[in-house]
């Protein structure tokens, strides 16, 4: 057994283990209990080694765990760039991670290059952001406050809840959407 698969199978036991956020606060946007965000080490695109709680730092953050294999996460790119370009102006940064499984860091700039995407990439090869951040499927998108809190967890984005958001304002509560394919961990 590889050091790779032995690691991906320690991820999977501990995905398996640790208790996931509520479905109906995943899928729905609404406010969630103040959470900080966790420290976890990523790579730029430049191959430099990172602090994902550090990117985050200081700003309203919308962050995107993603995937170049992942359907809905490649149907919804035009809409967390087009989330860049709106809310940019107004101190949100946008910040996605690309969950680092069956793609590599060539893969990922080849998708971002493009497809000319303006926010900040990043990659998490040993799905220690992914682990950290309880991710369960992709896309899954949080919206962080300027103090680090995770505020809202969805798998999409959620303009109300942006604008709420850096308004300074609780985020709304909302029906559930209609379920969105999404995409998977596995091999």
């Amino acid at each position: 057994m590889t050091f790779r698969t032995l690691g991906l199978v320690s991820l999977a036991l501990a995905l398996v283990a640790a208790p996931a956020p509520s479905r109906a606060a995943e899928t729905t946007g609404k406010s969630l209990p103040a959470t900080k965000a966790p420290a976890a080490t990523v790579q730029t695109l430049a191959g430099k080694t990172a602090q994902l709680s550090a990117v985050v730092a200081g700003k309203p953050s919308m962050l995107i765990f993603w995937a170049t294999w992942c359907p809905s996460c490649r149907r919804q790119t035009p809409s967390f760039e087009a989330a860049q370009k709106r809310f940019a102006s107004s101190g949100l940064q946008v910040v996605a991670v690309n969950i680092g499984i069956r793609d590599t860091l060539e893969t990922v700039r080849d998708y971002v290059k493009g497809n000319a995407l303006s926010y900040t990439v990043l990659f998490d090869p040993n799905q220690e952001a992914l682990t950290a951040y309880r991710v369960s499927g992709t896309p899954t998108v949080l919206l962080l406050d300027g103090s680090g809190e995770i505020v809202s967890r969805t798998f999409s984005v959620d303009t109300e809840a942006i604008e709420a958001l850096l308004a300074g304002k609780p985020i709304p509560r909302q029906s559930p959407p209609a379920a969105a394919p999404r995409g998977s961990f596995s091999r």
